[in-house]
């Protein structure tokens, strides 16, 4: 009955109508169910002005009979008395001895169905007297029936959910489909193919008149302009539609008796949902620009920000900023195999930057204790194998503190208890980094996305061209694969994991306009060369290397060069392989001087 948008409205009012007989002969069933649901649930306005008349009596401590709100009603002068006829109809005479578990079932029926419910035509007009433009709907189909040349580049991009009005979905299947099979549109062929579901009872005669009557006539020579000036209307209408309906959808699983909803999950969801409705709403019809309009554009840009286009967060080493200008907005990843410093170097980059930025720390792995103790020695430069209470020189532990008394570095780690450590969840990063601070922070660094976990209901969705991967004969039995028509493809399980977080650390770094530096590990064929340089493609995780600005690569030669006998020297060079740079020249290496005692690197000085 309530599947698609065929339910029967007829039915539906008389259900309504069942459940408002009991209320008014029940007085249990009123106190018990009245609370249990809203004006919004009753897709009849006479309905619903019924029940607000109910809800009044009750809030007014007055008994709840026929007399009492057939008054309420008389009073309210809104409805006529046969709307509310029924309440004393024999019709309905049944309903008078309704029990309190057959009108838990009704009161269930419209609450489990309020999202089918709403998409009717009649909830719609009322609730949404603005968002449901039945002419804009036709003009614009007129528009792409006779003018098919000049309104091309907007068809295109026109989907069907663009229109609310079930007819007008029909009419634009049918041009949709002669276009593919004609590459015309003619007028005659259309209405005889509309004729045709219209003898199937599926449509009605004068539910496409509007095609050939006279008021739609200046949309027959409907220009591009226009055109994208209807579907851009038609686009905002639809998104505070579906917006509505997320959010009744949100509310009714927030507040289900069984749902064990965090909070950091519900304004993930609902950051999802928005991110949703926006790939919906907009609209790719091209950003035409003549030459000297832009040219005047970037110079007034330049004036007003100075040197850069945009603002850069220096990282604190000359050699790597001289390549890359610093970081700038969008997502960095920083990847090595372990041991290589990948996750040391953001630890150095966030004290770094913390001095005059507001950075957002999240270490997927370790503790707030373990992150500072590292700070600690970093800034204190003691080894730490003389990091003992007898052996340490407090004063310079003490200066260091005082030190990081200064910096601008909010943490969120793993919790102390070693029983409770596990994954750190992706909506708990997405809620803190978008909504947790009134001034948000300037660069996010998630150390790192291994140990981060996914719940697939809530992650941005990814665009299907950067999901899927085609694979080689060898690598069909290493991961989960699947088939379509023309490639086979395949993710594995944890690269799908990974490539899940990357996308949306690359969605919030886009929405806030900041930089978020992910960390990342590389795949072990690096430890088969000789050399140990890894690539590009060793990358775990290959989204995160099509999607970012910058990938640096970590790469310590002393480690694949020096025998295990022989101890690794405190001043070790490092070359940070600079493998993607869409901000300057790549692939570049910047070499520094690490310090594995304390952790800390320096510019090298060669």
């Amino acid at each position: 009955m309530f599947d698609g948008d065929d339910f029967d409205q007829d039915r539906l009012s008389r259900l309504e109508k069942e459940l408002l007989v009991g209320f008014v002969y029940s007085a249990e069933i009123a106190d018990r169910f009245l609370d249990e649901l809203s004006e919004w649930n009753f897709t009849d306005r006479s309905n619903r002005i019924i029940y607000n008349a109910l809800l009044k009596l009750r809030d007014d401590k007055s008994s709840i009979d026929l007399k009492t709100v057939k008054n309420e009603l008389k009073r309210r002068d809104l409805l006529l008395p046969e709307d509310y006829a029924f309440l004393e109809s024999d019709d309905f005479k049944r309903e008078r001895d309704m029990d309190p578990s057959e009108a838990e079932s009704y009161v269930s029926i419209f609450r489990n169905s309020i999202m089918k419910i709403r998409r009717t035509v009649e909830y719609a007009k009322e609730r949404f007297p603005r968002f449901v433009k039945s002419f804009i709907e036709q003009g614009l189909l007129v528009g792409f029936v006779y003018n098919p040349q000049q309104t091309k580049g907007v068809f295109v991009q026109t989907k069907r959910s663009d229109f609310y009005y079930k007819n007008h979905k029909i009419i634009f299947d049918e041009i949709q489909d002669l276009l593919r099979r004609h590459e015309e549109i003619d007028i005659n062929l259309l209405l005889n193919r509309l004729d045709y579901i219209a003898a199937d009872e599926r449509l009605k005669p004068e539910d496409y008149a509007f095609l050939t009557g006279s008021q739609f006539n200046a949309c027959r020579k409907m220009s591009f302009n226009l055109a994208k000036t209807y579907i851009e209307e038609l686009r905002n209408c639809s998104a505070i539609r579906i917006l509505s309906y997320k959010a009744d959808e949100m509310v009714d699983i927030v507040c289900e008796p069984s749902s064990a909803l965090r909070p950091e999950e519900a304004i993930a969801m609902a950051d999802k949902h928005m991110q949703d409705i926006d790939e919906i709403s907009a609209i790719e019809l091209g950003t035409t620009s003549t030459l000297q309009a832009s040219v005047s554009e970037v110079i007034k840009k330049l004036k007003d920000s100075g040197s850069t286009m945009e603002k850069t967060i220096p990282s604190g080493y000359k050699a790597l900023d001289k390549i890359t200008g610093g970081f700038h907005p969008g997502l960095a990843v920083l990847a090595g195999r372990p041991q290589m410093g990948a996750s040391e170097f953001a630890m150095n980059l966030a004290l770094n930057m913390s001095k005059d930025h507001k950075v957002l720390y999240f270490l997927t792995y370790d503790t707030h204790e373990a992150f500072t103790t590292k700070a600690l020695r970093m800034l204190a430069q003691t080894p730490h194998s003389r990091y003992s209470v007898g052996a340490v020189k407090m004063e310079r532990f003490r200066a260091a503190a005082r030190q990081l008394q200064n910096h601008r570095l909010t943490i969120d780690a793993l919790k102390s208890d070693k029983k409770n450590i596990s994954r750190m969840a992706l909506e708990k990063i997405i809620a803190l980094s978008k909504y947790a601070f009134s001034k948000r922070p300037e660069i996010i660094i998630v150390d790192d996305i291994w140990n981060v976990d996914v719940n697939p209901k809530i992650a941005y969705r990814r665009p299907r061209t950067l999901q899927e991967k085609e694979i080689t004969h060898s690598e069909r039995n290493s991961g989960w694969y699947r088939e379509s028509k023309e490639f086979v493809y395949v993710e594995n399980r944890e690269e799908k994991r990974l490539n899940t977080v990357a996308y949306s650390l690359y969605v919030v770094a886009n929405s806030l306009h900041i930089p978020v530096i992910a960390v990342t590990g590389c795949k072990g064929e690096v430890d088969d060369r000789k050399s140990g340089i890894p690539r590009l493609g060793d990358v775990q995780g290959s989204l995160s290397t099509e999607v970012a600005n910058l990938v640096l690569l970590f790469h310590r030669p002393m480690q694949y060069t020096i025998p295990l006998r022989r101890k690794v020297p405190e001043k070790e060079p490092i070359n940070l392989i600079v493998a993607r740079n869409r901000k300057g020249p790549a692939p570049k290496r910047a070499k520094l001087i690490y310090h594995s005692e304390y952790f800390a690197f320096e510019d090298s000085s060669k």
